[in-house]
């Protein structure tokens, strides 16, 4: 009997979970009475459809930001034009901003230091946070049920 969209999704939320847990393609099929091609099948869309929201709010938020410094600029631009040198210190930081938030800016090198800041460090410590829960990032950033 196929399953309905409501438990195909509850199943591929598990499957996540599972996965987040450490289990394997083959442990979360048998844990689930499902194959292991499908429990594949859930993760790998549940983490594709994630990944495709992000992007899509990224972009979104990237050109309510860009929105925003246009309007700023918009509004001091008479004032720039006039020679106004506080509008024009504005309106090049508007346009600094809007570069970097599109990538038009090459990036800064930065070297590591000793606690002196004057040499370059030749060793150094990466801290990485602590990771979340599996459950506090489906909560955040995993797929949506119609129960949620």
């Amino acid at each position: 009997m196929k399953k309905s969209a409501a438990e195909m999704q509850r199943t591929a939320l598990e499957c996540v979970k599972l996965r987040g847990a450490g289990l394997s393609f083959r442990e979360i099929a048998s844990t689930l009475d499902i194959s292991k091609s499908a429990a594949h099948k859930y993760v790998k869309k549940s983490l594709s459809e994630v990944t495709g929201q992000l992007k899509l709010e990224s972009k979104l938020l990237l050109a309510q930001e860009i929105e925003r410094l246009d309007t700023i600029q918009r509004s001091i631009w008479n004032d720039v034009l006039k020679g106004n040198v506080a509008s024009v210190d504005k309106a090049l930081k508007v346009i600094e901003l809007r570069m970097k938030a599109l990538g038009l800016m090459a990036p800064a090198k930065i070297a590591s230091t000793d606690p002196t800041g004057e040499n370059e460090a030749t060793s150094g410590v990466v801290v990485v946070p602590a990771p979340v829960s599996v459950d506090e990032w489906l909560k955040e950033y995993g797929p949506k049920t119609d129960d949620a």
